[in-house]
């Protein structure tokens, strides 16, 4: 005898059941309920809003720093306008990844099941993002 719970649903392979049980029967991935996947999405939201606000920042102090360089101040930039790119570069590529998480956790919200696509976007791009830091860490 089973227990009758909110719909799961595998979000793998697609089984759907209103029984308790945790684990799908047919791939063995998780099942999560459409308000798990909504909580989740929730999360997403707040932390891609909080990287993005923070890099946004990061980035607007940085070109400010950068840009009062050579009038009297006590902080400035000493770096070459290559080692600029690199730091505007990885700050971009993340807060990119925080949009993406946004974005993707709204999805989740609204939809209760998440999106594919949006979730290989921010993988992708968190990818791209160490991959470029380490590309220029060797370009000395």
């Amino acid at each position: 005898m089973t227990t009758e719970v909110a719909p799961r649903k595998c979000f793998s392979c697609g089984y759907e059941t209103t029984s308790a049980i945790r684990r799908c029967p047919q791939c063995n991935r998780g099942l999560r309920t459409s308000q798990q996947v909504r909580v989740t999405g929730m999360i997403l939201v707040v932390l891609g809003a909080g990287l993005s606000a923070g890099m946004a920042y990061l980035i607007l102090v940085i070109a400010n720093i950068m840009r009062e360089q050579g009038r009297g101040l006590t902080t400035a930039f000493t770096g070459t306008p290559h080692e600029a790119g690199m730091i505007f570069g990885i700050l971009g590529l993340v807060l990119v990844i925080g949009l993406t998480s946004m974005s993707a956790g709204l999805w989740q919200v609204i939809f209760g099941r998440p999106n594919r696509l949006l979730s290989m976007a921010v993988l992708v791009t968190g990818l791209v993002t160490v991959g470029f830091t380490v590309f220029f860490w060797f370009q000395g």
